[in-house]
């Protein structure tokens, strides 16, 4: 089946209907995020009241309603972000060619150490890296991009236990380690080289099956697609 005819069958296809316990996170996080943006408003009266004298509150309401306000902002930005990998990691399971994207993707975010927020930061990122790489590895790619699936895998596990090494920032040596601080920015150069392979392999790949094409042939030799039928 060529590229065209799926997509001919896809569109023939109704649509799903969105499950409403979805519709209902989303409408709720843009409720919570108007609140948020309200109460910062709101702080930012307070605050310019009691500094000009012009309807004074009590002391610190402004900082204090803004704090709250600043944190609900937060929660939703997170909440957002988290649904984001969620579904991120859904479509990789499902989709050998989207896994390969997907994670290729999310291996670009710069992850600076500066303290222990960004390192815990930095780790939640790895995380989900690493279930994007596990469904990229159980995919089973033929070589060599299953190598490098594999290769990858590895690799951002053993980042992950670099940043949870408690040596990595200790304010007794001045903060962070620069020495372990270096392993992480050579893992950071590291993932990149084998997203741009496994790029770079894509380009041999069967958009139909995900089997890899002989370089001197033109058509997938496990489900029959073609360049020639798809262009």
């Amino acid at each position: 089946m060529s590229r065209d005819d799926a997509q001919t069958d896809a569109a023939a296809t109704p649509p799903k209907r969105r499950r409403l316990s979805a519709f209902i996170v989303l409408d709720s996080a843009a409720v919570f995020q108007a609140i948020g943006g309200l109460i910062t408003l709101v702080a930012v009266l307070l605050f310019l009241g009691n500094s000009t004298g012009a309807f004074p509150t009590f002391p610190l309401a402004g900082l204090a309603t803004m704090t709250i306000g600043g944190a609900i902002l937060a929660a939703v930005a997170y909440e957002r972000n988290r649904m984001a990998r969620k579904k991120a990691t859904q479509l990789a399971q499902e989709n050998p060619l989207t896994a390969l994207l997907l994670t290729c993707q999310f291996l670009v975010e710069e992850l600076p150490i500066t303290d222990h927020k960004s390192r815990d930061e930095a780790k939640r990122v790895l995380r989900h890296q690493i279930e994007l790489c596990q469904k990229l590895s159980n995919h089973r790619f033929p070589p060599p991009i299953g190598e490098y699936a594999n290769e990858l895998l590895q690799l951002v596990n053993d980042q992950y236990k670099l940043l949870s090494n408690k040596k990595l920032i200790s304010w007794v040596h001045g903060g962070v380690n620069k020495e372990l601080n270096a392993q992480h920015q050579d893992f950071q150069q590291r993932k990149l080289v084998l997203a741009s392979k496994l790029l770079d392999a894509k380009e041999t790949m069967c958009q139909e099956c995900a089997a890899v094409i002989p370089a001197d042939a033109t058509s997938c030799p496990q489900c029959g697609w073609s360049y020639a039928a798809d262009g």
